[in-house]
């Protein structure tokens, strides 16, 4: 941006007042501008400090005087450049383009034109903007001035960006069996193409085949396998595997453990923004096979609706937009890399629900021994939390994550969601935190889930059935961590007290949480008040 500057013409106590706020607003106005990316040009402008007498000799003054005037004007606005941070403010000094040996002059030089416009109706000069004459003059001593300082914006080459669809090719899905409430996970292997084997992905879409099938998709992911996995005959071939149908534990996710990326029941597309540093937010894949993943589920609809049919075809699964690493890295362009980290229980003992009760609270801590271990295995002092999502079924009626901060003994809140319903009805969605929340060594993460079995005749155990219940947070965190996947915590036979922690592919830490921490403050008061009777969370591990 530039701005031309004419000092007040004031007396000299109220002038000195004066030029200091209005260059107080220069230093705040390069400091929005730098912060989007843009530098603020500051400049006492042309000839505008001539003596009003020099209209009277043809706009011609002598050169030490108007000199001698317009470096004392360039100096305050130096200033305001030196005060300004980083590169927020330059100073473009203007005045020698109009000046010979002896004298200046508001002419082009070698012209017989005025460097301002004629206003009109007036016919008086307008000093303010240059004539179309006066920038073409002005334009070769501005670009060489903005090559000095490197704010010139050359073309950008952007790498060029992949969409790669992966889609199941299922012809015979039987909708007896998912109707009966046996959910059905389907996969199918696909190898990256050479160039995109070590890739950013920003971006990912559901596909739907046909679109009414988002009824019966429960979720769909994308997993990274360390090599070709052997419960898969062929690649790009759909296939089940019924001794372990989700390919947990000893399955399928052994090889194809790491998650690329998970997309909710009809969860809206998702493009990754650009980070605060400017950098395109991605998550990084560094593999030559990716798994995909569709959890089928009964449909919610009335008998007569067209899954009766018994059995069905699909071709749904995901889209998703590869960029080349090394294409990218040869043209400057540089990623913020995030990972998906699962945060909630996942074993059965950890989350069962009695019947008949109004509200029950199920809280899972990922504890700051696992982040400890973590990042002392990436040598790395800290990870930041740049956006969650919370997932949990029908009985859920609110659910919130907390950063525990053992030092300080201060909650920051990650993910605030009062009426869970609603947000399950809107679509579950990533929601990306304007202000990233750090973790350290010294922190723990815990999250929470409330629901209501008033109406349930059975108890309700941890599934991925829609009937059995989930309390997950997919935590987005930047700089990915190896192995770090998931963290939950699992209460042993015997006291509370006793806990231990699975971190991904890291050892179980024996842990406890401070007793009372839910009496610590919260960095936003209005979010737990908003929670109401959901808070506080129940008290686990505690010593």
């Amino acid at each position: 941006m530039f701005l031309t500057w004419k000092p007040p013409n004031l007396g000299i106590k109220e002038k000195k007042a004066k030029i200091e706020e209005q260059l107080a607003g220069f230093i705040r106005l390069g400091e929005v501008l730098h912060s989007r990316g843009a530098t603020l040009v500051l400049t006492t402008g042309h000839l505008h400090n001539m003596p009003m007498e020099s209209a009277k000799n043809g706009f011609v003054e002598n050169s030490k005087s108007f000199l001698n005037r317009q470096k004392i004007y360039e100096r305050l606005l130096q200033d305001a450049s030196a005060q300004a941070p980083g590169k927020s403010i330059v100073h473009w000094p203007l005045g020698e383009q109009f000046c010979g040996d002896t004298t200046c002059s508001r002419m082009i030089a070698g012209t017989n034109e005025p460097i301002g416009n004629i206003h009109q109706p007036s016919g008086r000069y307008d000093w303010w903007h240059p004539s179309i004459q006066a920038e073409a003059f002005l334009s070769p001593f501005l670009c060489s001035f903005l090559d000095s300082h490197k704010l010139l914006s050359a073309e950008v080459k952007k790498p060029e960006e992949y969409n790669l669809k992966f889609l199941h090719d299922i012809k015979e899905l039987d909708m007896t069996e998912i109707r009966a409430g046996e959910d059905r996970y389907v996969f199918k292997l696909f190898r990256l193409p050479t160039h995109l084997q070590l890739s950013a992905v920003t971006a990912f879409v559901s596909e739907y085949e046909p679109l009414s099938h988002k009824n019966i998709v429960h979720h769909s992911a994308l997993y990274a396998c360390t090599e070709f996995p052997k419960q898969a005959k062929a690649l790009e071939e759909s296939f089940s595997t019924p001794k372990n149908p989700s390919g947990s534990g000893d399955g399928i996710k052994k090889v194809c453990g790491r998650t690329i990326w998970t997309q909710g029941m009809e969860g809206p597309p998702i493009e990754f923004p650009l980070s605060s540093e400017n950098e395109q937010m991605a998550v990084f894949v560094d593999s030559e096979y990716v798994l995909l993943e569709i959890h089928y589920k009964a449909p919610e609809a009335d008998e007569n609706d067209i899954y009766n049919t018994g059995v069905v075809s699909d071709y749904s699964g995901l889209s998703a937009t590869f960029i080349s690493q090394k294409e990218a890295s040869r043209l400057g362009t540089t990623f913020k890399y995030i990972q998906m980290t699962v945060v909630g229980p996942q074993t059965k003992e950890m989350l069962t629900l009695p019947p008949g009760r109004d509200q029950i609270k199920i809280t899972s801590a990922c504890p700051k021994e696992c982040f400890k271990k973590a990042l002392e295995s990436e040598n790395k002092t800290k990870v930041e939390i740049v956006g969650y999502l919370p997932h949990a079924h029908l009985a859920a009626t609110a659910a919130y994550g907390e950063v525990l901060h053992h030092n300080q003994k201060k909650i920051t809140p990650i993910s605030v969601t009062p009426n869970f319903t609603e947000y399950t009805e809107q679509g579950e969605e990533t929601t990306f935190l304007s202000q990233p929340i750090e973790i350290t060594a010294d922190d723990t993460v815990k999250f929470t889930c409330v629901y209501n079995t008033k109406n349930r005749k059975h108890v309700t155990n941890l599934g991925y059935n829609l009937q059995d219940e989930m309390c997950m947070m997919f935590l987005l965190i930047s700089p990915p961590v190896r192995d770090f996947d998931y963290c939950f915590h699992n209460a042993a036979q015997g006291p509370e007290t006793d806990c231990v922690a699975k971190c991904g592919g890291h050892s179980y830490s024996s842990f406890s949480l401070p007793r009372d921490n839910t009496n610590w403050s919260w960095s936003d008061p209005s979010a737990r008040k908003a929670l109401g009777d959901a808070y506080p969370s129940p008290p686990v591990c505690e010593a």
